[in-house]
């Protein structure tokens, strides 16, 4: 029996600042803590990191760091072949609107303030808040394109071990378009909505990252 091969050290840092960036994607998590006045169930996540938000430098540095190692794992998983071209190219975009989303947060926090929200839906809070509304719908495309195209190649029956990515992979996608849906008509849901969404991301980038590392170490 071949014993398994161990992986490019290319691919190793790939798997690994996927790792890290995941973890940094995810300090929002840590709300009750350095934002406990934030609406848990109705604001959407980018409301942390606005400009008048206790602890939005914590969302914006974590941001920048997660997009920073997406486009390094990006990087090294085109050239080690880790992941698929289509997969590189749709981390790339979701690297370059997070940044963007970072230098460009939001003038405040429309679900804390009624004049921040009419200003939200006027489009009257300035260039930094009206740039971030635009980054942050890039950078979730790029997630569900990404979710999207996993699945698509995964689209045979799955293994009972690919069942949880599966699933939150579709998790993420089906949260994420309720999301959208729920924020059409302003929906005080929504913030919840999209909170299931990013954790089944979360999720869903763990468990597939640990079964593309023991498919390519199962290779003889």
């Amino acid at each position: 029996m071949p014993r398994p091969r161990r992986l490019r050290p290319f691919t190793h840092r790939a798997f690994a600042c996927v790792l890290i960036g995941t973890v940094c994607y995810s300090l929002w998590i840590a709300q009750p803590w350095f934002n406990p006045a934030m609406p848990l169930w109705r604001s959407y996540v980018s409301e942390l990191a606005a400009i008048n938000q206790p602890g939005n430098a914590i969302v914006r540095v974590g941001d920048t760091l997660a997009a920073i190692c997406a486009a390094c794992a990006g990087l090294f998983g085109w050239r080690s072949r880790a992941f698929t071209r289509p997969a590189c190219a749709m981390i790339a975009v979701f690297a370059l609107a997070t940044v963007l989303d970072s230098i460009f947060p939001m003038a405040c926090a429309p679900s804390l303030s009624a004049v921040c929200a009419a200003g939200d839906e006027a489009g009257t809070l300035g260039l930094s808040h009206n740039i971030h509304t635009m980054t942050s719908a890039v950078a979730n495309m790029a997630t569900l394109g990404l979710t999207g195209w996993w699945l698509w190649c995964h689209r045979r029956r799955p293994q009972a071990r690919e069942a949880v990515a599966h699933l939150t992979a579709l998790t993420h996608i089906v949260t994420a378009l309720v999301t959208a849906g729920l924020a059409l008509v302003h929906s005080e849901a929504a913030g919840v909505f999209q909170r299931v969404s990013l954790i089944g991301l979360i999720v869903w980038v763990l468990v597939a990252v640990s079964l593309r590392s023991e498919s390519l170490r199962s290779r003889a």
